[in-house]
């Protein structure tokens, strides 16, 4: 019986604070005018004795306030303030001045015109690229950002009337520039360009058949690279600042062929690593690019360097246009590469070079590496000779390595090459002799196909008509290269 007073105890006394909390908060809340505030919200207290309910709670809306040495921002609901900073200054730009911009606050301060010298197409003060002239801009559909769409000079007149060094403006009219159109420097003599960061695409042949462009940078910020932008560069550099290629490019389009290859290199403002397992430098002393071979893996240190691709501009050549590379190695990271080989393509169309001078370690030409290099007279082969020890000299040449060379007049094969490949000096049409040394045991089809002035050859040091020399079982003697004046 006692148990049952207590239990009906605590449920009266239980029923009476429900009754009384809930007449407490049976009434109409009268809000106080003033806010209350913490660091993130504000709010209206209830102004009812006892009453802790919160009207209006919400986080603060703020805007900056600033004067010139510092910022800070205040609810423009309540009136909350939080403490001053400093300004954190940047400097910004558009094409025609630059300033200070505090990037929290956006205050600026010292503004100016952009500061250029003469000779140099950057402002002192900020570091913008000033563009190249005749160059044609067009605002975009957005209203926001402009295309670069044409040079504004006659078709006819572009290749002279261009700066062959091209800057394409960061920003036209005070808007960035965002894109690249089709054919815009198609078959243009540009050697260089720079892209800024703001581009993000990059029209279709948009540098077709630009065969002196010899290295460019793609910012990170294109996605989009378009069917057959780089068609016809021959010994081009592509630098990709992307770790990897972006969804948006069309590389497969690219315009890379058996007559178009040129090496990509990822990543290019951190290690250089190209995708097709070699590194990509300048050598200081020669201006020639190389590639490092890695075996394996990318740190796998081998010892050889293999010459890879070059600018086609004039400063890799000496005044007399000749090709030499004399130290026979080259440094890089601490390490020294011994050059070993001439990669496929090295110096395919380049039609500056006159005379090349191979080092003595050299032992391999790839295939087509001279092709279409239609002002080369003479080749020094340094390694050619007896006297030197085994280790040195070429020992062999690729598919068509000099073929279309048109001015040279005669070619000495090394001594250590045994196998003369297809189309090896096809198309150069004022050969007149061709030394051929006693170790040749395969003269592939077409290897002298249209030298139509190569009327004798020269066997083991001996003169003699070509129907008349001692011939190997595999050589190909009926390839069209010779007329009737070598006999029936």
């Amino acid at each position: 019986m006692k148990k049952k007073y207590v239990f009906i105890t605590i449920l009266l006394i239980l029923v009476c604070a429900l009754s009384v909390s809930l007449v407490a908060c049976n009434h109409k809340h009268k809000w106080q005018s003033e806010w209350s505030t913490d660091s993130t919200h504000h709010w209206h207290n209830c102004s009812k004795k006892n009453c802790d309910e919160q009207g209006d709670k919400a986080e603060h809306n703020f805007v900056y306030e600033q004067d010139s040495n510092s910022h800070w921002q205040v609810c423009s609901t309540c009136g909350y303030t939080t403490a001053k900073v400093e300004h954190n200054y940047a400097i910004k730009y558009h094409d025609t001045q630059c300033w200070s911009e505090c990037e929290q606050c956006g205050n600026t301060k010292d503004v100016q015109d952009h500061d250029f010298t003469p000779l140099d197409p950057f402002c002192r003060r900020c570091g913008f690229k000033k563009g190249t002239e005749n160059l044609i801009y067009k605002l975009n559909s957005d209203n926001n950002s402009y295309s670069l769409v044409g040079i504004n000079v006659d078709i006819d007149t572009a290749k002279s009337a261009l700066n062959p060094k091209v800057v394409v403006s960061e920003y036209y009219k005070g808007l960035p520039v965002t894109s690249i159109g089709d054919r815009v420097f198609a078959f243009t003599n540009i050697t260089s360009v720079y892209l800024p960061k703001t581009i993000t695409k990059i029209g279709e042949r948009a540098f077709k058949g630009c065969k002196l462009l010899s290295e460019i940078i793609i910012p990170q910020s294109v996605t989009t690279i378009s069917d057959g932008t780089f068609e016809e560069c021959y010994g081009i550099t592509i630098k990709a600042e992307a770790k990897s290629a972006q969804s948006g490019w069309s590389m497969d389009s690219w315009g890379i062929n058996q007559f178009c290859k040129f090496p990509i290199v990822w990543n290019c403002k951190n290690n250089n690593i190209a995708n097709d397992g070699y590194e990509y430098f300048i050598d200081k002393d020669t201006n020639i690019k190389f590639g490092i071979k890695k075996e394996n893996t990318i740190g796998n240190y081998d010892g050889t360097a293999i010459i890879a691709q070059q600018p086609h501009n004039q400063n890799m050549l000496d005044a007399l246009g000749s090709l030499k590379i004399d130290s026979g190695s080259v440094s890089y990271n601490n390490l020294t590469y011994k050059i070993t080989s001439v990669a496929d393509y090295a110096f395919y169309q380049n039609e500056l070079i006159m005379s090349v001078t191979l080092p003595t370690n050299v032992k391999k030409i790839g295939d087509y590496a001279f092709g279409n290099c239609t002002n080369i007279k003479t080749f020094t082969w340094t390694s050619d000779s007896y006297t030197l020890p085994n280790e040195y000299g070429i020992e062999e040449i690729g598919i068509g390595a000099f073929m279309n060379c048109t001015n040279l007049t005669e070619f000495s094969l090394p001594k250590k090459v045994s196998v003369i490949q297809a189309g090896l000096l096809q198309g150069c049409v004022k050969l007149t002799k061709i030394v051929i040394n006693n170790n040749v045991k395969v003269i592939s089809k077409n290897a002298f196909n249209g030298c139509e002035e190569l009327s004798v050859i020269s066997y083991d040091g001996t003169v003699n008509e070509w129907n008349s020399i001692k011939k190997e079982e595999n050589w190909d003697t009926d390839t069209g290269a010779y007329t009737m004046q070598y006999g029936a």
